[in-house]
């Protein structure tokens, strides 16, 4: 009996650390998209366009971009539902998102451009998802 109590002790430690473990990356995965920022606002400078939403459906859209409002422009997006999505901006590689999974692009403005911003499921899984879409300077 001796024998299996230090083996069993050994066992719970490393699944507790297991848990652990998980638990602080489960939480960090799941900040929220506005922690996802790549382009730091100086002087607390407003962003020159900004949109924010959920969809439910496939999401396609496209706005006229000027550079004179900043030179890069930022798509996060964040897959809530239980399939897998695609997002892209027209004219770049696209990105798969798991359920649950975030993540952003970012295309580079020059002039005056129309930006395509598209979210559409991978499969035929209904689109759950949270978007941002933020101009700023580099």
């Amino acid at each position: 009996m001796k024998r299996l109590i230090l083996p069993t002790i050994a066992v719970m430690i490393i699944l507790l650390g297991g848990f652990f473990v998980a638990g602080k990356l489960a939480n960090h995965m799941h900040q929220n998209l506005k922690n996802l920022d790549v382009v730091q606002v100086d002087n607390g400078e407003k962003d020159a366009y900004s949109k924010i939403g959920k969809v439910n459906e496939n999401f396609d859209i496209t706005d006229e971009i000027d550079s004179k409002n900043g030179n890069l422009i930022n798509f996060y997006v964040k897959n809530n539902g239980e399939g897998t999505i695609r997002f892209v901006i027209s004219g770049y590689d696209e990105k798969t998102l798991l359920p649950g999974k975030e993540d952003f692009m970012q295309a580079e403005v020059k002039g005056k451009e129309s930006f395509n911003f598209v979210i559409s499921p991978e499969d035929d899984s209904p689109v759950s998802a949270e978007y941002r879409i933020v101009q700023r300077r580099k």
